[in-house]
């Protein structure tokens, strides 16, 4: 069977999660569909390097690490390491997502190899009640909204591409713009428009994240300015996405809402509804915990640095966090 793949792995600070990934790759069938996996170590400075160095000294994939002294930023990350490979196709993997299925490999590349103008495909990802529940308190509530889902999501988290389709059709990650979120956004953006596809398919994978007992509120608050950051620049370079307005703005139009005289009501109505509703599994699961009784305040907050993130990339025209 040929060699048609390349896996490409950047992590910074993954020892929580890496060996479990690093696990479920050596339990893949058809492995023979693998010419190189190639690891991005991006400044880590915990366990993770040596974790990826045992897994190396005693798999049977060919390998290949890189490392980078500091954190040069996920989207430059991905263009660098697309150039290097030398493969018909490449999975950009995270370091946080652990393959459910044994036959990841063949099912992720069916739609590419069927389809002529397939760029990319994706995988279903999800986080188990069973992996949430061992979240400190403040990262439950961060990941409140995902857990026990099943979502098909083009994010990076297990993408197949076409490497010459991409390159010639599309492009690279728009690093300029985009340092540490919203490129696979705009990607899916750009291959929308050039009438090419992006297709899921039935590969399902867990999404643990950090499972970091250390994770702060600050965490929490520069995870989501970050996002927003990204959501401002994404629309000041393509515009307003219809599919995904309420998505993007409802945040910064509960804000607003609440500065019009004739709309101020009915905003406060929505703004309580939302401070609850956004984090209710923890309400419904963590009420014995006294911080229970700030979080809807937190929530609150979080409206408004979301909105002054979104507005910045807007006006910035650049994710920079």
């Amino acid at each position: 069977m040929e060699r048609v793949l390349t896996i490409i792995i950047p992590f910074h600070n993954g020892e929580k999660s890496l060996s479990s990934v690093l696990s479920s790759l050596q339990k893949q069938k058809n492995q023979e569909l693998v010419k190189e996996i190639v690891f991005i170590n991006e400044a880590s400075k915990d366990n993770g390097p040596e974790i990826v160095q045992q897994f190396i000294s005693t798999t049977g994939y060919k390998t290949r690490s890189i490392t980078h002294d500091s954190a040069i930023g996920l989207a430059k990350t991905y263009n660098q390491a697309i150039l290097e490979t030398t493969t018909e196709f490449f999975i950009l993997m995270h370091q946080d997502v652990v393959l459910e299925r044994e036959d990841s490999f063949t099912k992720i590349l069916e739609p590419l190899q069927k389809s002529s103008d397939c760029v990319a495909s994706y995988p279903e990802l999800t986080l188990p009640l069973a992996v949430w529940n061992n979240y400190n308190f403040w990262q439950k509530c961060m990941f409140a909204r995902h857990a026990g889902r099943r979502d098909k999501s083009f994010s990076g988290k297990f993408d197949c591409f076409n490497k010459k389709l991409l390159l010639e059709k599309i492009g690279q990650y728009d690093e300029k713009t985009f340092r540490t979120a919203g490129e696979d956004a705009d990607l899916a953006i750009r291959i929308e428009k050039a009438s090419l596809k992006i297709i899921p398919t039935q590969v399902r994978a867990i999404h643990w994240h950090c499972n970091d007992e250390r994770f702060s509120r600050s965490a929490w608050v520069r995870k989501e300015a970050q996002l927003s950051e990204a959501y401002g620049a994404l629309v000041r370079k393509n515009g307003l996405p219809e599919t995904k307005f309420l998505l993007l703005f409802f945040r910064p139009a509960l804000v607003f809402g609440l500065a019009i005289p004739w709309f101020r009501g009915f905003a406060l109505l929505l703004t309580l509804l939302y401070s609850f509703l956004y984090t209710k599994l923890v309400f419904t699961t963590q009420w014995r915990d006294r911080r229970v009784l700030v979080l809807p305040f937190f929530n609150f907050y979080l409206l408004f640095v979301g909105t002054f993130y979104a507005i910045k990339g807007f006006v910035t025209g650049r994710q920079k966090l």
